[in-house]
């Protein structure tokens, strides 16, 4: 994976959860790791929930994870919660 590559993906992301019903401030950070020889991207989806306010649902969670999961799954990659984080990996 190349930082173009990992751009259209953080793009793809960002539409996603852009695309839901409500707003939910977050933030990405994306790059480039490698592990045991293996290039992986990285992007990171921090949830701001200290700005939520009463118009994003307590099910907040599993609806950015539908459709994180959706964005990611056509990329072939794989995610995980850590704290208010989804981490979304794609191996090159």
């Amino acid at each position: 994976m190349n930082k173009e590559d990992l751009r259209e993906l953080e793009n793809d992301i960002e539409e996603a959860l852009d695309g839901m019903d409500y707003e939910i401030p977050y933030d990405t950070e994306s790059y480039i790791e490698t592990k045991d020889g293996v290039r992986y991207g990285i992007c990171e989806v921090t949830f701001d929930v200290t700005s939520f306010d009463d118009s994003i649902p307590d099910n907040w969670d599993e609806d950015a994870e539908n459709v994180v999961a959706d964005a990611v799954r056509e990329w072939g990659g794989s995610y995980y919660w850590e704290d208010h984080s989804i981490i979304v990996s794609v191996r090159s």
